[in-house]
């Protein structure tokens, strides 16, 4: 549960990150660097993290933390926050 909450308060981060880039730039950041963020050694190791991002004309994020390793077993599955705050699965954030 502690690298669950390690990962939601990652994805928060960067959905934050992402809301203040389209502010300045009218468009959401490709990557993670672009927003300078990235994933924690202590969390890399348990989680696989990604960003997607629609095109210019559709502007939209989703940033996917999936469990891998040890964390792979985790109920929860894949955690995942978009542009519009959808948070799922709805039930371990």
């Amino acid at each position: 549960k502690s690298r669950r909450a390690e990962a939601l308060q990652l994805l928060m981060n960067v959905g934050s990150r992402q809301q203040q880039y389209l502010l300045d730039t009218r468009a959401y950041a490709a990557d993670m660097t672009t927003l300078g963020v990235s994933v924690p050694s202590s969390l890399s190791s348990y989680y696989s993290v990604s960003l997607a991002v629609g095109s210019a004309t559709v502007l939209t994020f989703t940033v996917t933390a999936a469990p891998i390793a040890s964390q792979a077993p985790d109920t929860c599955g894949s955690l995942s926050l978009n542009q519009a705050g959808v948070k799922t699965p709805t039930s371990c954030w």
